[in-house]
């Protein structure tokens, strides 16, 4: 089998689970609640608190927010 086929068998794939998932509403909804809700009120909460402080590459002190949105992003991605 070629690398096309795959690619193709994976896009189909992708497009079927993301039409499930699109047409579950409540897992959808559950799935970008949780974390928004996380982020305001974690984020919101230790902004003032908490922050990476500055070590290299970064010059300056990043926010708690900047911080954590990535690994929200991937847990929306992943679950």
């Amino acid at each position: 089998m070629s690398p096309i086929h795959y690619l193709r068998c994976f896009a189909g794939i992708t497009a079927r689970e993301w039409r499930r998932f699109l047409n579950q509403r409540g897992r959808f909804f559950s799935a970008l609640v949780r974390p928004l809700v996380w982020l305001a009120i974690f984020a919101t909460g230790f902004h003032f608190v908490l922050g990476v402080s500055i070590i290299p590459p970064y010059d300056t002190y990043i926010p708690y927010d900047v911080y954590i949105a990535p690994g929200l992003i991937a847990m929306i991605l992943l679950f």
